[in-house]
């Protein structure tokens, strides 16, 4: 055995540790010490005959076994020490992502204040109007597969600060326009794409810097998506009441700008991709993201029954009025951003990622059927509290998952690949629930959402398992 033909394995008695090194001809010194906690190292024995070694050694090969076991388990806490799991950089990049969300789907969960404003003016009836939110909803799935590209290729943010501008000057154009066309290409569309281009990245990013804690990090970032929505729903109807449609549009874009430019130092990228990665469509043949993203996919079409048709259940089947249906609304919107914190809490310390997706999409399951008996204000606040909690949960969990599963190298591109596919949802998602509360009642449109969320569950459980068979393991 020579240094340039075999690594020469060192091994040497320091107190109560053993340390394996490996090195090559012109390259020793270069590879890492891996020190191996052991009670028995300073039994080993000091002989040895070969004279190529250069310290006295017992045979080697009687180490093999165990020193290759040794590596793997050094290798996988390496891994893990590698993610700082705290300190500055990593919260100011879950602090960028919360205001991210709190910004791009705030706008969107609290356009029915717009919504209800344009139609009270005559932009057009609220199929019409509805197009104006429709539009921003469906562009920010739709061009995640382009956010992903741009992001890879020119780093993350510079992509965000592009998409900064493109939101806010979406928002700020909309304040001079008149017509309903106009409305659908600036606040709607302009907005969308500026939406997709600070989404993807900035819910990517977060798992770079958590391992730990990585379902609570996420978390945290996702809750922006529901605070903001409060917040901006109230903001802008106050804006709306005191200063007009388009003082509240132009002081609305200049916030989105101030806030966003200020976050944008804080999107640090701790792994980065090469300037020519390209889309990992080769994660299509994975049968474990085409589960997650089928779960996804129906999901996607059992939320906006929840999301658009709370408040009208509360009308036709309660007798609520306008404001107990709002608060209602609130309530949902409210529990969801918990839900996200506290899921991915609960999946970082009980559950483990996989396992608290599945247990959210199940009990979502349950919520639906449940809504059927709900009569009340009680009740379908109740149903609002627990469907609004276990959703949030799963939006937060869902990247955290992929993470989990396929590394968070390339994590950007597996989650804009199945959020692409959301798209469908997000446009067709209302109106089939529209359509089936017209035609066949509201009894049908619920149970319609709990045999999607049905398959939702079944997918997310089947993705789960294909991972990891193992019943009581967190994983």
């Amino acid at each position: 055995m020579t240094s340039t033909e075999d690594d020469i394995k060192l091994a040497s008695v320091i107190d109560d540790e053993f340390i394996v090194s490996s090195r090559s001809g012109s390259e020793s010194g270069s590879d890492k010490d891996r020190i191996i906690p052991t009670g028995k190292a300073a039994e080993i024995p000091a002989s040895n005959t070969n004279s190529d070694c250069p310290l006295p050694i017992q045979s080697l090969k009687s180490f093999e076994e165990g020193h290759a076991a040794l590596v793997a388990h050094n290798d996988s806490a390496a891994e893990e020490r590698d993610f700082p799991d705290g300190g500055m950089n990593a919260w100011g990049v879950v602090f960028a992502s919360f205001m991210a969300q709190f910004i791009v789907w705030g706008s969107i969960y609290s356009f029915g204040v717009y919504n209800n404003h344009y139609i009270t003016e005559g932009v057009g009836n609220s199929t019409q109007v509805s197009f104006i939110g429709g539009v921003g909803f469906v562009f920010i799935p739709a061009l995640g597969i382009l956010s992903g590209k741009l992001a890879q290729k020119y780093g993350f943010r510079k992509v965000v600060l592009a998409g900064s501008l493109f939101t806010s000057l979406g928002t700020f154009l909309a304040s001079f326009a008149s017509s309903l066309p106009a409305l659908v290409l600036t606040q709607g569309a302009l907005f969308g794409i500026g939406g997709s281009m600070i989404y993807f990245p900035a819910v990517a990013l977060p798992s770079q810097w958590f391992s730990k804690r990585r379902g609570l990090a996420q978390g945290i970032a996702a809750a922006g998506s529901g605070l903001g929505g409060l917040a901006l729903s109230i903001t802008n109807q106050k804006l709306l009441d005191s200063i007009g449609i388009a003082w509240t549009l132009r002081s609305t874009a200049l916030f989105f700008l101030v806030v966003l430019v200020a976050i944008n130092p804080l999107f640090k990228t701790r792994l980065q991709s090469a300037s020519s990665s390209k889309m990992d469509y080769a994660i299509l043949k994975d049968s474990r993201f085409m589960m997650l993203l089928m779960a996804g996919f129906f999901a996607n079409f059992a939320l906006f029954v929840g999301v658009d048709f709370i408040p009208v259940f509360a009308q036709q089947r309660a007798g609520l009025d306008t404001t107990q249906s709002a608060t209602l609304l609130s309530i949902y919107n409210g529990f969801g951003a918990v839900g996200k914190i506290f899921m991915g809490l609960g999946a970082d310390t009980f559950f483990g990622t996989s396992n608290a997706l599945i247990i959210s999409m199940w009990i979502t399951v349950i919520s639906y059927f449940s809504w059927l008996a709900a009569n009340s204000f009680a009740g379908i606040g109740a149903f609002a509290a627990v469907n609004g909690f276990v959703g949030g949960g799963f939006w937060a969990l869902l990247p955290v998952v992929i993470a989990g599963m396929f590394g968070v190298d390339g994590l950007v591109s597996r989650v804009t690949l199945l959020y692409t596919a959301l798209a469908a949802g997000n446009f067709a998602g209302p109106i089939v629930a529209a359509v089936i509360q017209e035609h066949y009642g509201l009894d049908w449109m619920v149970i319609y959402a709990g045999l999607v969320a049905l398959a939702a569950a079944v997918c997310g459980s089947l993705a789960r398992f294909l991972h990891d068979p193992t019943f009581w393991k967190k994983v």
